[in-house]
């Protein structure tokens, strides 16, 4: 019971300073650039929002043959190409109707968001692939390196944030977050390609250290 509680409170503030990305972008987008803008960012953001949900639905049936295969490494290393590719299609999609769309649905003084969104296309290939990395940590049980890398993330964050933002604004806001999900979803993949370790299904192996 003692290591299930440590797993959860792990897995609880990966996902506390997962979900304070955007919180900080907010803020320090309000802060420099107006309520007006932060508004803008904060609804752009929702498309991002709605493109990882299809990354969470794919590894929601791809994690159980992840967990199972006896080649882990070449296994995540498939997921990440195939994720890869959808991301780079959604993102795509994002980058060119997304402008569009929301320009048709809210008119041209929703222009902030229209190409705030259409920018954040360019984040959700970066997103799948840092959301299949990120899954092979917690298969690996290196539930405390992902603490690790997503603090490293909102670090990187917040400092572009304070950086950018005073002079590009919402776009700034959205380069820094595109830097942020390089750093996870980099580290992620690196931590688990080199990690020494075996997993439920896998070949016998050294156990993974804890974090």
């Amino acid at each position: 019971l003692p290591a299930l509680i440590r797993q959860a409170a792990t897995l609880s503030a990966v996902a506390v300073v997962s979900g304070l990305y955007l919180r900080l972008d907010v803020l320090v987008v309000g802060w420099f650039a107006g309520e007006t803008a932060a508004g803008a960012y904060f609804t752009a953001a929702r498309v991002l929002d709605a493109a990882a949900g299809v990354a969470h639905l794919i590894m929601l049936a791809a994690l159980p043959e992840l967990v199972r295969s006896r080649h882990f490494r070449s296994m995540l290393i498939r997921f990440v190409a195939v994720l890869g590719t959808v991301g780079t299609a959604v993102g795509m999609i994002l980058w060119w109707v997304a402008p569009v769309v929301l320009e048709r649905l809210y008119g041209s003084t929703e222009h902030a968001v229209a190409g705030l969104a259409g920018l954040f296309g360019l984040v959700v290939p970066v997103v799948f692939v840092g959301y299949v990395a990120t899954q092979g940590l917690a298969v690996l049980g290196r539930r405390r390196t992902w603490l690790g890398i997503a603090l490293a993330g909102l670090v990187v964050n917040l400092g572009l944030d304070l950086l950018l933002v005073p002079t590009m604004g919402g776009a700034g806001a959205v380069w820094a977050t595109l830097a942020a999900e390089c750093v996870v979803a980099v580290s992620a993949l690196v931590a688990c390609v080199t990690a020494p370790a075996s997993v439920p299904g896998g070949p016998p192996g050294p156990a993974a250290p804890p974090g």
